[in-house]
């Protein structure tokens, strides 16, 4: 396997969603049982409980389905399973494929594999229905917890909607700050449901917030893909307010008051506000590929990175532009007081970006981190390990204060960026823990209908420990208040300006 193999790039693949018209009259609340008693006498002993971990038959709000606990909108068509010996035959041979190519498994010491197919076999070889089956198959492959590892089965996607990826339809987003609370951090265009910056969601529809994100998590979608918890709170978050067309109401905390809002979606997935976590700067220079740059107070040079590559016109992704823009912006660099580089929602993609970033940042040559490739079957089968080690520039050197902004949506290459210049010791990280995939983008397509992705290396940190779904703590943890995003203030741009000004 090649040493510069493309790195997956992290986007959550749309799911699939319901366009049908939100139906009149108002919806029950879902926080607690509906009030069934008559004027005259008590309430009956059969009132139904609202769906949860505990009343996994409860009541949901109109539009949902309780499944395991969570009020999902029920997208199966169900269609049955039409052959059971086939259903028995694939789920064998997604395992296997797994059991044979998958190159982390020593990063997931409490990962059982026999003991996930024992779990899973039965479920997906019987279930009533087809949908039902390939949900399950994708979350057996999720038990692996490894973000550059999915199935994917093409015609569930069919329906294509935006269930479990980063976009509102209510006309704001949502990110998780101090103490777990969601706020709210960008608004779109109109902000027809009135929502204010800095509101703390608190529930839709009577539901709270992390029963929301508890239905989310078990909605169907066209793949599950994350290497840490904080990852997948993270996507869960991010698309918490696609919301589907029976939800009517939220209720939101402002100024220490509870203030209901009346949802009024989009009308068409062109109004969709894309959410990422990230509040960001005024009026930056947009450069191509979606870099951005802006000089901050005190001298202070602010980079943006997406992606550790591009697309084209075309859709073909793309390396060598992304470097060349990429160093114009760096140019800008040497002489200045201090760097912000900020990788938080940064997909990933590909080691050549990280390599040209390392060879400006390292005046001398730096083993960076270690990696393995797999060979062979066996969960251990690797070759030797090999080191990646930067190269200096000798043309573009900037070695001045550098602060790397991370959170749990930084995935794969800036997983490995974040990890190297805090390793180190040549950057301060500001935020919360990267997404933790430290792997290779590596797929298979087994048919026509399903592509299988894995992860085929095995990495170490400096000190030989394993990388996969470990990423380190920042040395600066930084969660969003919401005083600051009602002013519309980055928290951690904030914090990273205040340590350069020390330096």
């Amino acid at each position: 396997m090649s040493r510069w193999l493309l790195l997956a790039l992290f986007v959550t693949t749309p799911g699939c969603s319901d366009d049908t018209q939100p139906a009149d009259g108002p919806l029950p609340a879902d926080g607690a049982a509906a009030d069934l008693r008559p004027l005259d006498g008590p309430a009956p002993d059969t009132a139904p409980a609202p769906c949860s971990p505990a009343s996994p038959d409860g009541t949901c709000p109109k539009g949902r389905t309780c499944r395991q606990g969570a009020c999902i909108v029920d997208l199966d068509p169900k269609q049955p399973v039409a052959d059971v010996a086939a259903l028995t035959k694939l789920f064998d041979t997604i395992w296997s494929f797994y059991d044979q190519s998958y190159g982390a498994f020593p990063a997931k010491p409490k990962l059982d594999w026999s003991a996930v197919k024992a779990t899973y076999k039965p479920e997906v070889v019987g279930a009533s229905t087809q949908f039902e089956a390939v949900w399950s198959l994708k979350r057996m492959v999720a038990e692996i917890e490894d973000g550059h590892t999915y199935a994917l089965e093409k015609a569930q996607c069919n329906t294509t909607g935006y269930w479990g990826t980063p976009y509102s339809n209510v006309g704001a987003c949502v990110t998780e700050g101090a103490g777990g609370k969601l706020y709210v951090y960008r608004l779109g265009n109109g902000n027809p449901s009135g929502f204010e910056l800095g509101d703390e969601l608190v529930s839709v529809d009577g539901r709270d917030v992390e029963a929301l994100l508890r239905d989310a998590e078990h909605q169907p979608r066209c793949t599950i893909h994350y290497s840490t918890k904080a990852q997948l709170r993270a996507q869960l978050v991010d698309g918490l307010l696609h919301r589907g067309p029976d939800d009517r109401t939220a209720r939101v905390r402002r100024a220490g008051k509870e203030v209901e809002l009346t949802l009024a979606p989009a009308s068409s997935p062109g109004q969709m506000l894309h959410c990422d976590g990230v509040v960001g700067v005024d009026q930056p220079t947009t450069h191509a590929h979606g870099i951005l740059e802006k000089t901050l107070s005190g001298d202070v040079l602010y980079v943006y990175l997406p992606l550790f590559g591009g697309y084209d016109g075309q859709g073909t992704f793309i390396v060598e532009p992304v470097v060349d823009e990429l160093r114009k912006v760096f140019q800008n660099a040497p002489g200045r007081k201090g760097l912000i580089l900020d990788l938080r929602a940064n997909g990933g993609g590909a080691p050549k970006v990280y390599m040209a970033l390392a060879s400006w940042l390292y005046a001398q040559a730096t083993t960076l981190f270690y990696c393995h490739d797999k060979d062979g079957t066996g969960h251990d089968d690797f070759k030797p390990k090999w080191a990646m080690t930067s190269a200096p520039d000798a043309t573009l050197q900037y070695d001045g204060p550098l602060a790397v902004l991370v959170s749990p949506t930084t995935f794969s290459a800036g997983d490995f960026t974040t990890y190297f210049l805090h390793a180190t010791s040549r950057a301060k990280t500001f935020g919360a823990a990267s997404g933790g995939g430290f792997g290779s983008g590596a797929s298979q397509a087994l048919d026509t209908s399903w592509t299988l992705g894995f992860n085929n290396i095995y990495c170490l940190d400096l000190n030989g420990k394993a990388l996969e779904g470990h990423p380190p703590a920042p040395d600066v943890p930084v969660a969003y208040e919401s005083a600051d995003l009602a002013a519309g203030t980055d928290t951690m741009i904030e914090k990273a300006l205040a340590w350069i000004g020390t330096r």
